[in-house]
């Protein structure tokens, strides 16, 4: 949970810098969002413990079976998060400068394998070619 808050309060700072540099005005809805990410981050993280803490409670052996899938949930939640937040971040920091030998051959190949090289991918292009076609 830590590194989950270390991520968004990361993510929070670069996005700031990032707007700063690029002459962006900085709103009170760009923090508002932050806030409700935390919100809602921290909100899906605390019910799943819950739901952990309450089966675990119970103490019925049929709830039992259901408490290690709840701890691979709860980690698997908190893992997602920080991804989110770790591209969040690369993407904040990659727009800051994507001139300098450290944005292009460390940050640019971090993000196209965190992000599957979605954006531009050349499969997923020629994709929206072919659903283009008139012949139908």
């Amino acid at each position: 949970m830590v590194a989950m808050g270390a991520c968004i309060t990361l993510d929070f700072f670069t996005g700031v810098i990032k707007a700063t540099f690029l002459h962006e005005a900085r709103t009170s809805e760009g923090y508002r969002k932050t806030v409700i990410k935390f919100m809602q981050y921290g909100g899906a993280v605390c019910v799943s413990m819950v739901m952990k803490y309450l089966m675990v409670m119970k103490g019925d052996a049929e709830f039992a079976l259901f408490v290690p899938f709840l701890d691979y949930l709860n980690n698997g939640l908190l893992f997602f998060i920080i991804f989110i937040e770790t591209t969040s971040i690369l993407e904040n920091m990659y727009a800051i400068d994507k001139n300098s030998p450290f944005a292009h051959y460390i940050i640019k190949p971090l993000l196209k394998l965190m992000t599957f090289a979605i954006k531009n991918n050349s499969v997923i292009e020629a994709s929206k070619k072919v659903g283009n076609t008139d012949d139908n």
